[in-house]
């Protein structure tokens, strides 16, 4: 009964992924390199510890800005994902 979630789930996941990806390869220059293609590096030469060290630290200063911004707009964490 979940498969249907998870699956659906990965897709948009996915769609998202190359979208920002996209972007951020077209303002990816020589002087330049944002984090997503430094991943985007590291996992295509297989250097999947590193890819994963630098998702986690990409991760962890997205929810701490998202919650720097809740706290200083005085709403919750969760009303910032709701859609609609």
């Amino acid at each position: 009964m979940i498969l249907p979630g998870i699956i659906s789930g990965t897709i948009i996941t996915f769609t998202t992924l190359l979208q920002e990806l996209s972007t951020t390869i077209l303002l990816y220059s020589a002087k330049t390199r944002t984090l997503p293609i430094v991943i985007y590096t590291a996992v295509s030469d297989d250097k999947l510890g590193e890819a994963s060290a630098l998702s986690v630290l990409l991760l962890v200063v997205v929810f701490i800005v998202v919650y720097l911004m809740n706290k200083f707009l005085g709403k919750s964490i969760a009303s910032s994902f709701k859609l609609g």
